[in-house]
């Protein structure tokens, strides 16, 4: 079964650029038959869970219910929920549900998901392991910051692929 991962914003809601964005992408990464899993929660999370929905494929969320207190569940579109007991086990189970992770815009969690992924990544380059994730970043959001902060912080870029639309993506992640 083809897997991937998506991580993204919860602030983003229906209409906005984002959310139709992400939507979308759901809805080829379904039609191309993908399983999904995201953080399970609302915005682009929401948006691609109902895009994949759409296509019968498994969509998984995975939900930290004693952390995010104010969150009443999953949304509506997933078919699998997976209740994470802590934020660190959350994005363990996010990281390890497939080997192709799709970062879109989003804030601090959404950066901490990208930055455990990378960082698993380059430990295993620095150990001669084999890479087992392909990560793809949102490029017009991602990049700018990605080249400030691996510039700073003298960190390799190697494990990060671009994408520019949903389209893009899914051309990549098919061939």
């Amino acid at each position: 079964m083809k897997k991937v991962t998506v991580f993204g914003s919860s602030k983003c809601e229906p209409g906005d650029n984002d959310y139709n964005s992400a939507y979308r992408m759901g809805q080829l990464l379904g039609e191309s038959g993908f399983s999904v899993a995201t953080g399970g929660y609302q915005g682009s999370m929401e948006a691609v869970s109902k895009g994949a929905s759409e296509y019968g494929v498994e969509v998984t969320g995975c939900t930290t219910p004693d952390l995010f207190l104010d969150r009443e569940g999953g949304n509506q579109y997933i078919n699998n929920e997976i209740k994470s007991t802590n934020l660190s086990n959350r994005i363990g189970d996010l990281v390890g549900y497939s080997n192709i992770i799709i970062v879109l815009p989003g804030t601090i969690g959404t950066l901490t998901e990208l930055l455990v992924a990378w960082n698993q990544e380059f430990i295993k380059e620095c150990n001669e392991i084999e890479s087992t994730h392909t990560i793809y970043l949102h490029e017009e959001f991602w990049k700018p910051i990605i080249e400030e902060m691996s510039d700073d912080l003298s960190l390799p870029t190697s494990h990060l692929n671009y994408f520019s639309d949903e389209n893009d993506l899914v051309d990549k992640i098919e061939n």
